[in-house]
């Protein structure tokens, strides 16, 4: 599935150094439950929850992201680097 063909008011988990714009999203993963999860580049405690349309506003590079089955997750190097999915 692509994140952008996913309903818009779908949450998706982040850190709140990503929504508090301290930290771009440097990883995104698609559960075995179909749940979106982002995640910046340091390790967070503080997670909440935001709506894909929120998050793609945050970062509009989540739209490039390549199709992902459920269990994947996609990552970048740095902001220059295209999305990698294992």
């Amino acid at each position: 599935m692509k994140i952008i063909d996913d309903d818009p008011w779908k949450p998706i988990i982040t850190p709140l150094t990503v929504i508090e714009g301290k930290e771009p999203i440097m990883q995104v993963t698609l559960d075995d439950e179909d749940d979106w999860q982002a995640f910046g580049i340091t390790e967070s405690d503080d997670y909440d929850c935001i709506s894909l349309e929120e998050a793609l506003a945050l970062d509009p590079t989540l739209a490039s992201l390549p199709d992902m089955r459920r269990g994947q997750s996609a990552w970048r190097d740095d902001l220059s680097s295209e999305w990698q999915v294992e």
